[in-house]
């Protein structure tokens, strides 16, 4: 009897030591889902939610467990902005301009929270869609200057105009007259010969030549402006495809603002300068052309809008200027380029942009575009017909 009760005694110690048959084992599915560990794409980045492009969401974003809580927090020049903590955001206008940035943080039970921040998006620096409004492709032969239906020439030393030398110190007297549309493109020359019949504010002129404006006939606002030109070389040569306010009768330069598409130094035949004048001043930069140089044909092009102007040799961006780069601390108002604008084709010779007289033994210089154009950009862009 003794015998048989140690064994049984021994035999119910071992019981109690295994685990009883109701115990839920630690690896089972109930257990990994309550620790599976929060996680979401480190490289997301950002896109427009609309076709107005005026939202935006994230994109290639992912997140586990599908179970998680997320927050979100966008941020704008990285500062967080106030009241935005949904899944896509609506930006202002105005701040088209800035750096965007979305903050997410994804939480799980018993794990710790995630938190991942996408790369900073400019909505101004997007790709944008393109519709031709307007062109002049200069197809026509043998005609005495472009279209009188978009241009007029405008003649002179300044002197008419109150500005002798065009305020810049230039040599040329323009007459019209002496352009010529042909072989697809317009051709302005500038000459020697037949200038000393004409009176400059400096004495007998020295050069001839042309220049075309849009004043009162058409007129430009925001969109894209461009034009395929080519050039001669030489000292004092100085093309120019640039704008003007349309208010200039009423509000003198740089009141009306400048916006200069292309200058060109006959004497540096590989840069190209884009530049904005106004209230605040001058800003701009330089450009390269690169192994062909101004003899070459090149497009250039401005992307416009209402905070920012954009310069491209040949479809890569080598300059762009801000409103609010520009305007800095100053009244908003010095930003004067949110009006309407005439376009101005024309040669110019000597002048203090291109470092004073021309070449003496130069006797003529050419400058031909073989086209213009002019298109509104993600359905931004106004044109008037005077």
């Amino acid at each position: 009897m003794r015998r048989i009760t140690l064994s049984l005694l021994i035999l119910g110690l071992f019981a109690s030591a295994t685990v009883p048959a109701t115990a839920v084992p630690l690896t089972s599915p109930v257990g990994a889902q309550s620790l599976q560990a929060a996680s979401a794409s480190k490289n997301f980045a950002l896109q427009f939610a609309d076709a107005t492009k005026s939202t935006l969401k994230a994109q290639n974003l992912s997140i586990s467990p599908k179970s998680a809580s997320v927050t979100y927090q966008w941020l704008k020049d990285g500062k967080p902005i106030r009241g935005a903590a949904k899944a896509t955001f609506k930006f202002a206008p105005a701040d088209a301009e800035s750096a965007f940035q979305l903050r997410v943080v994804v939480s799980a039970p018993k794990a710790k929270p995630v938190t991942v921040t996408s790369k900073a998006f400019v909505p101004g620096d997007q790709p944008k869609e393109y519709k031709l409004l307007w062109a002049d492709e200069f197809d026509s032969t043998s005609v005495a200057g472009p279209s009188l239906d978009a241009w007029i020439a405008q003649d002179g030393d300044g002197s008419a105009f109150n500005l002798p030398g065009w305020g810049n110190n230039e040599e040329q007297y323009y007459q019209g007259s002496l352009a010529q549309v042909r072989d697809g493109a317009l051709t302005i020359k500038a000459v020697r010969e037949g200038a000393s019949a004409k009176r400059c504010y400096y004495g007998d002129c020295q050069w001839l030549s042309s220049k075309f404006v849009t004043k009162d006939k058409l007129g430009f606002q925001y969109g894209r402006l461009e034009a395929r030109v080519r050039n001669t070389t030489g000292q004092g040569v100085w093309p120019a495809f640039w704008l003007l306010g349309a208010n200039i009768d009423t509000r003198s330069w740089p009141g009306c603002g400048e916006i200069d598409i292309m200058e060109l130094k006959g004497q540096e035949p590989s840069k190209v300068w884009g530049t904005i004048h106004g209230p605040n001043g001058s800003i701009g930069d330089v450009g390269s052309l690169g192994s062909v140089d101004i003899t070459g044909w090149h497009t250039y092009a401005i992307d416009w809008t209402p905070t920012s102007i954009s310069w491209f040799i040949d479809g890569k961006l080598f300059n762009k200027v801000t409103k609010r780069e520009y305007v800095g601390a100053q009244d908003p108002r010095v930003w004067v380029f949110d009006h309407e604008f005439y376009l101005i084709v024309n040669l110019a010779m000597g002048g203090n942009f291109v470092g004073g007289p021309s070449d003496g033994e130069l006797k003529t210089a050419q400058t031909d575009f073989d086209y213009i154009r002019y298109y509104s950009l993600d359905g931004l862009g106004s044109l008037t017909r005077h």
